[in-house]
């Protein structure tokens, strides 16, 4: 199935507040370092929203609804503001209401849903059953029994570990394998792959099928059955040219070569 976005930022307004007056908020900073990960991961500018007008006190717009049947992946950051807001845990339902509308909410035994613990959190029960049991990601510390988020207001260590995080935050597979599950390889070649070559010819040429797995994984498709369908298609493209150019050759050979052994003499009538 086509999204028009590849993920949604679900999170509480206040925590995007800074510690600071000289910072950009949390998430506004871990939205630019997921969107730069991720684009580089899925090969293409990665296309990520997220509500950055609306206030808690707003009413639940129909419009950020209307959009989430047209997103592949949602990220919740979880912090106890998050969990106790009625707002964020309508967005958490609504989006898997959607999903299971759209493809399903798990893809390849997968949720289509990823979760970042800004803090710690004690429950989660107010959370559908599908996302509760998703493993989350933790964007925090403890240092001396005191739980800390990763922020550079807490000095440059912090800094530091914020992007080691993100490196390990796997998301770019789980939104190539919901974007281009189902798609046949030729289409899968023709979205992906045509900005650098027009035609699948030639591609599979002198490379191992490892080698080109590789060579495609990292650079068109991060998802692995992705890789391997579109390898395996490449190498059927180059395969059917042999194939056609062999035959060729062999009806030009049979048309124009003289016949191995004579035909046998007749036998003299008596």
């Amino acid at each position: 199935m086509r999204f028009e976005k590849d993920l949604f930022i679900s999170y509480a307004h206040i925590d995007n507040k800074p510690l600071t007056p000289q910072q950009q908020g949390w998430i506004t900073r871990f939205h630019a370092s997921l969107e730069a990960l991720l684009s580089m991961r899925m090969g293409g500018k990665a296309r990520i929203w997220r509500d950055d007008k609306l206030q808690g006190n707003d009413v639940f717009a129909s419009e950020i609804v209307d959009q989430f049947a047209q997103t592949a992946v949602l990220v919740s950051v979880l912090t106890p503001r998050y969990l106790n807001s009625d707002w964020c845990n309508k967005e958490v339902a609504e989006f898997c209401k959607r999903a299971e509308e759209s493809g399903g909410m798990v893809v390849k035994n997968k949720a289509r849903i990823f979760k970042v613990l800004k803090a710690p959190v004690d429950t989660q029960e107010s959370l559908p059953q599908v996302v509760r049991a998703v493993l989350g990601y933790e964007f925090f510390t403890i240092e001396d029994g005191t739980p800390l988020e990763l922020d550079s207001a807490y000095g440059e260590k912090f800094a530091q570990d914020f992007p080691d995080v993100a490196t390990y935050f796997q998301a770019g597979g789980l939104v190539d394998s919901v974007v281009n599950q189902g798609k046949p390889a030729p289409k899968l070649f023709a979205e992906t792959c045509t900005a650098c070559h027009r035609s699948p010819r030639g591609l599979a040429k002198d490379r191992f099928s490892l080698t080109l797995f590789l060579f495609l994984q990292k650079h068109y498709v991060s998802n692995s059955s992705s890789a391997w369908a579109l390898t395996s298609y490449l190498e059927s493209v180059d395969n059917t040219g042999k194939s056609r150019v062999a035959a060729k050759r062999s009806a030009a050979t049979t048309g124009t070569s003289r016949p191995r052994f004579r035909p046998p003499a007749p036998v003299p009538a008596r």
